[in-house]
């Protein structure tokens, strides 16, 4: 009896890693972050009167400026950061997701307001 426990525990855990193998997910995959369908987003959400006021403060007006890009990323234009807002990286950084590098960096999160207002506008199709 007590052989046959072994057995269905060694069983259990080859299954484990087994399916684990099969199931692996790409950087891409993982870093991809789920778009909330609980939004209650507002059709006149656009960069120029709501989202552009948010990425200066947090984002364009300190490290992705035009003169200083971190990381390769400059936020001080509509053109530029609609660029950027295409990226699963990121909503999933701006949320503090896993696997995304949380920004603002060495900085709080986002209130949950701000994050809605920048991801409604990136649904509803990103308007100037």
């Amino acid at each position: 009896m007590k052989a046959n426990i072994n057995y269905l525990s060694i069983a259990c855990i080859c299954l484990g890693f087994a399916s684990a193998c099969g199931s692996k997910k790409t950087v891409a995959q993982a870093e991809t972050p789920p778009i909330s369908t609980k939004l209650n987003c507002s059709a006149s959400n656009s960069y120029t009167n709501n989202v552009k006021v948010l990425i200066d403060m947090h984002c364009a007006k300190t490290c992705h400026s035009a003169s200083r890009h971190a990381d390769g990323i400059d936020l001080s234009t509509y053109e530029l950061l609609k660029e950027e807002a295409i990226k699963p990286r990121f909503m999933a950084a701006i949320k503090h997701q896993m696997l995304a590098t949380p920004m603002p960096l060495k900085a709080a999160k986002l209130s949950d307001s701000s994050i809605q207002v920048i991801e409604c506008w990136i649904v509803n199709g990103m308007a100037n």
